[in-house]
């Protein structure tokens, strides 16, 4: 399987900014030889930010859905995204959404510790391997719930925390060696404007690896790019769903 994973500058003040930024990343990454199966933007890619999500309505963070759903139809490869969500309990909140080729949700993850969760994760048989959502704080856990050739995108939020708490759990499998035979994790953060060259904090980069935390790929820097990884699932006769 192909990923690529978009590492995007994204603006917590302009929407429209923000939809420039990810169909034009969405296009660079659609066209590239070869072409990837599932394209990864990062967590809460709608508005740029957690915070910023309050001055929007849901008329606005459905037209995200659909504009994302319609690339994926264009170019025909599976998009995972971090968007927000709304929660009976807690209002609007972040979360994650896997479309397939036909522009279709086919899984939803809710935060771990939503009343709606069904443990942090989601998953999708698809026509290139099982794929899934994952939410960060569920990294590496769990994964006798999946089966060996299990590809997890974990679109992380905008915030220094959230990345620290992706690379804390990175570092913790690596040592504890038993993250889970044939799992594998793709993680990707948007790029951090703020800091420069020569201050690369390593919680900001995009990530793929696989459940004993070994690197199969991962970004150089905090700056805008793609990441693209081949990694061995399992491709299956046909698409099924949940």
């Amino acid at each position: 399987m192909r990923l690529a994973l978009l590492q995007l500058g994204l603006d917590s003040k302009s929407r429209a900014m923000n939809m420039q930024a990810l169909i034009l990343g969405i296009q660079r990454a659609a066209q590239s030889t070869p072409p990837p199966d599932l394209l990864v933007l990062p967590g809460v890619c709608d508005t740029g930010g957690m915070i910023a999500c309050h001055g929007h309505t849901d008329a606005c963070l459905d037209g995200v859905k659909e504009t994302i759903a319609s690339q994926a139809r264009e170019w025909g490869v599976f998009i995972a995204a971090g968007l927000h969500i709304h929660s009976a309990v807690q209002g609007r909140t972040h979360g994650a959404f896997l479309f397939d080729p036909d522009g279709d949700v086919v899984a939803v993850c809710r935060p771990q510790d939503s009343p709606e969760s069904a443990g942090g994760t989601a998953t999708w048989d698809s026509s290139v391997g099982r794929l899934g959502l994952a939410d960060p704080s569920r990294l590496y856990e769990g994964n006798e719930q999946f089966g060996p050739g299990t590809l997890l995108a974990v679109p992380v939020a905008t915030g220094k925390n959230a990345r620290k708490t992706v690379t804390t759990k990175l570092e913790a499998a690596r040592k504890a060696g038993a993250g889970g035979i044939g799992i594998y994790w793709a993680v990707v953060s948007c790029a951090d404007k703020s800091h420069s060259a020569g201050k690369q904090d390593e919680a900001y980069f995009s990530f793929v690896s696989d459940g004993l935390g070994v690197l199969l790929a991962r970004a150089e820097g905090a700056w805008e790019t793609i990441v693209y990884a081949d990694v061995p699932c399992a491709r299956l006769g046909k698409v099924s769903g949940e």
